[in-house]
């Protein structure tokens, strides 16, 4: 099965976060911000008609209080934030499309306001299907529960920026 490479982006004040490519995660964080930021590199499988979904976890940590590194586990990237609601940007970036009609690299835009907890541990799920449809998902890890519905967006070609 052809794999495709997806890199998202969660842009909302200064970034945070670094993921290198190969799955490997590298991180820098800022002694403190009030917004949440990371980027988060991985791969998909084609399955059938559509894409299968990613997933990707970022650790949220509250005013200085780091989250000790063995507790975070390959794929987690940490980020630090104040409890409470904060308004998040999501730009997913795809460099192969999940058919030869999507003209890639392409990228889809969402912007959202999410509850954040100390030390929240949150699954972000994307996926980007034949039509060029991206959906994202922000999944609680702790409980498996989404902490919004799920987010839609029309792929556009990167090169159009």
């Amino acid at each position: 099965m052809p794999h495709t490479s997806i890199r998202c982006l969660l842009l909302a004040g200064p970034l945070l976060a670094l993921a290198l490519l190969g799955g490997c995660a590298s991180t820098y964080t800022e002694p403190y911000a009030a917004e949440a930021a990371a980027t988060v590199v991985g791969k998909v499988e084609r399955r059938g008609k559509g894409m299968g979904w990613y997933r990707q976890t970022f650790v949220s940590e509250v005013d200085g209080a780091a989250i000790p590194p063995a507790g975070i586990q390959p794929g987690e990237v940490p980020v630090r934030v104040r409890p409470g609601r904060h308004k998040l940007g999501f730009t997913v970036g795809f460099r192969h499309g999940g058919s030869d009609e999507l003209d890639c690299p392409c990228i889809a835009s969402f912007s959202t306001e999410v509850e954040l907890q100390a030390a929240q541990r949150i699954v972000l799920e994307s996926s980007l299907d034949p039509q060029g449809v991206v959906r994202l998902r922000l999944i609680d890890k702790a409980n498996g529960r989404p902490l919004l519905p799920e987010l839609q967006a029309q792929a556009r070609s990167a090169r159009q920026r």
